[in-house]
């Protein structure tokens, strides 16, 4: 029991904040996380040191929203990660990011209405933020009108409990 709290904890620490010191500070190297941590953070930092560029819509009411873009060269596939709730999202995207872009896709890393640097006081669970998705399907299609888009989320383990 005390593992998956631990997991748990250790998850938000990582992936929902800026600033994972504290998820170090709760685990030391003979710890079996200590591995998941450095790899979480380190692949943040690889993920930066790709090209990239910072990218911008407007949502149909109205708001800035901002993603980080990592085109891979040569390359029409796109893959667009959807972060979780409260998620910080380059952080949970780096590692999984990483490997799409070694199998030669573009990534995109939205920030979700609310979070991070885009515009929003509220969040809706869902219906508003599908129609942020389509904007930024419109603009990769408009980027590469043959290309091919995957759309990758992250499973809340927490949702399988409300079926």
């Amino acid at each position: 029991m005390f593992e998956k709290q631990k997991a748990n904890f250790l998850f938000h620490q990582l992936l929902k904040r800026p600033d994972i010191s504290k998820a170090y500070k709760m685990v030391g190297p003979e710890d079996s996380w200590y591995d998941t941590i450095t790899t979480v953070h380190n692949s943040l930092a690889q993920i930066r040191q790709l090209r990239h560029e910072n990218l911008q819509i407007t949502s149909h009411d109205e708001l800035a929203l901002k993603a980080v873009y990592y085109p891979c060269e040569g390359s029409k596939k796109t893959m667009i990660w959807v972060h979780g709730y409260t998620s910080h999202a380059e952080r949970e995207s780096a590692f999984p990011g990483l490997f799409y872009h070694s199998l030669g896709f573009n990534v995109l890393i939205p920030y979700l209405r609310a979070h991070g640097p885009s515009e929003g006081k509220l969040i809706s669970f869902g219906p508003l933020e599908t129609l942020d998705m389509m904007a930024w399907v419109e603009l990769i299609n408009q980027k590469y009108p043959d290309g091919q888009i995957v759309i990758h989320q992250r499973k809340c383990p927490e949702a399988t409990k409300l079926k």
